[in-house]
């Protein structure tokens, strides 16, 4: 880092490009591409969507052990070791999908590459804007959290029409060196953990004012921004915000997998397959605008209006999906909606946990509820998968994620507080 000695720019901003480019790549050249390999992999190997469904349980249970030990290991290790060696591990895993022949493989791979994901996809990000950003937190969050919508967007339809002309190895491979090549040159660039390593502040630091007199949490201005808004609550309450976001973001994590699945949604129905990859390519610009456009919001008018408003849209596509609607342009502006599911998942679960913790507690609050999130999907994406192969269809698949994201709307009213002057 000695080359931006002297640089007047923050190095909150570089810490933002890198969370930018690494989640961008994990989660979308890798994770959110992958669904365009599973029919094709189907095809080849004659299995069934609930086989390959119990084969990628194992990255889940893989990733909830990862991230059982997250914290520790962010603790103890340097932030930049662990995150390069986490890329490497997760797109030589990958890349290596390119060259498998039988089921051991495939678990063999889907196992590294659910360990090495536990330590970029859903703590990282958020453990680092938390502690580089005292201001505008949910915009910095949103904008590295857009980054995945946007390669997904952009590289999805290169890797379909990889898929096409050379056939799935070939793309699989590509897409891994891709990933990798996005990932690790700003990670080993970059990666510093917390400002206080460089002798920096975070960035909008400004002296604590003096302690307000209050009488409950909500008396705070929105998303507890004062140093000791987590020492407003007792340990039961804390607990109880804790059950309560771990719920929300499980049944959250388990509808943003819609987007994934309308490609094959599209190749095994009425749609098509060239409209379901359109379908996947515009629900990640939905993707992309949520992460865009929620932090601003969530700053400006806070969490419950925005993402009350965001789980309502997400609702009503979901509801119309399960109608199998007709017409190109109405299934993409679906698709579109759909595709802010994702950013409910990628944003809700840090501003929740940001109203009950601060600090070091509050990186051990996200690594719980992301083992929480991939514990409660192992046995769903199951059930989902069994639901295909039993039906046929995604009819009851859709009407299984709008029953959960209308208890979501709920959740979230009941999670944050009202914003309030402060």
């Amino acid at each position: 880092m000695k080359f931006l000695k002297g640089c007047k720019i923050h190095y909150g901003w570089f810490i933002l490009i890198m969370c930018c480019m690494m989640f961008g790549s994990c989660m979308g050249i890798y994770a959110n591409c992958a669904g365009l390999y599973t029919a094709p992999m189907l095809s080849e190997f004659g299995w069934s969507y609930t086989k390959i469904t119990l084969i990628g349980i194992t990255q889940t249970v893989a990733r909830i052990y990862g991230s059982g030990i997250a914290d520790r290991i962010f603790r103890k290790y340097p932030l930049r070791l662990v995150l390069s060696l986490a890329v490497v591990i997760m797109m030589g895993a990958a890349w290596f999908t390119s060259m498998m022949h039988d089921a051991f493989a495939y678990t063999v791979i889907n196992i590294l590459v659910g360990f090495a994901g536990a330590f970029v996809l859903y703590i990282p990000v958020p453990m680092l804007i938390n502690n580089w950003f005292t201001e505008k937190k949910d915009t910095a969050l949103g904008v590295a959290m857009l980054c995945s919508g946007l390669m997904a967007a952009v590289f999805s339809p290169i890797f379909n029409s990889l898929i096409e002309n050379y056939g799935w190895r070939q793309a699989n491979a590509v897409n891994a060196v891709i990933g990798l090549l996005v990932a690790l040159p700003p990670v080993l660039l970059f990666a510093v953990k917390t400002p206080e390593e460089m002798g920096l502040k975070p960035y909008g630091w400004k002296d604590p004012e003096p302690m307000k007199v209050v009488t409950s949490p909500s008396d705070y201005f929105e998303g507890g921004e004062h140093p000791d808004f987590d020492t407003r609550y007792s340990v039961k309450e804390k607990k109880e915000k804790y059950r309560l976001s771990l719920v929300l973001a499980m049944f959250i994590m388990a509808i943003s997998v819609v987007p994934s699945r309308l490609a094959h949604f599209g190749a095994t129905s009425y749609v098509g397959a060239a409209t379901g990859a359109l379908m996947f390519s515009v629900s990640q610009f939905g993707n992309m605008a949520s992460k865009l456009v929620m932090g601003p919001l969530c700053d400006k008018y806070g969490p419950k209006k925005t993402y009350v408003t965001s789980v309502s849209l997400v609702f009503l596509s979901l509801l119309l999906l399960c109608f199998m609607p007709h017409g190109t342009v109405l299934l993409l502006v679906l698709a579109f909606l759909t595709g802010l599911s994702a950013g409910n998942n990628m944003m809700i679960y840090p501003a929740a946990a940001r109203t009950y913790s601060k600090g070091e507690e509050y990186s051990g609050y996200i690594a719980k509820i992301s083992m929480g999130m991939n514990i409660f999907w192992t046995p769903f994406s199951l059930v989902m998968s069994a639901l295909y192969d039993i039906t046929g269809t995604y009819t009851l698949t859709f009407v299984l994620m709008a029953a959960l994201d209308f208890v979501c709307i709920f959740l979230t009213l009941k999670m944050f507080p009202k914003k309030v002057s402060s």
